[in-house]
């Protein structure tokens, strides 16, 4: 949930910020990039969980078409991609918050 959030990201800024000796200004950085992070995760998640339920109702049906399988298959498979893009994106804009030092 999200406070549960709230306290793993305080903890974990406040780590990074001893550990790299991050300024004020990188921690209000890289704090909304995590906040944004998780939001956009929030929604993907609940997209995952639709589409796994789909796919699992399909396979239980009694009628199998190989054609709609595969493109919820896809349809997964394609949300399973952007949330690892997603999860890169946000890594490297976390670290352009960086100096080369840190």
């Amino acid at each position: 949930n999200y406070e549960q959030h709230q306290v793993r990201m305080e903890n974990r800024l406040e780590k990074m910020a001893v550990i790299l000796d991050l300024t004020e200004e990188q921690q209000t950085q890289i704090e909304a990039l995590i906040e944004k992070q998780w939001q956009d995760r929030q929604s993907m998640r609940a997209q995952m969980q639709a589409s796994r339920n789909d796919l699992r109702a399909y396979k239980q049906g009694n009628e199998f078409n190989e054609s709609e399988f595969r493109a919820k298959a896809q349809k997964h498979a394609d949300l399973k991609t952007e949330m690892m893009v997603q999860h890169a994106k946000t890594r490297q804009q976390l670290f352009a918050v960086l100096t080369p030092e840190q």
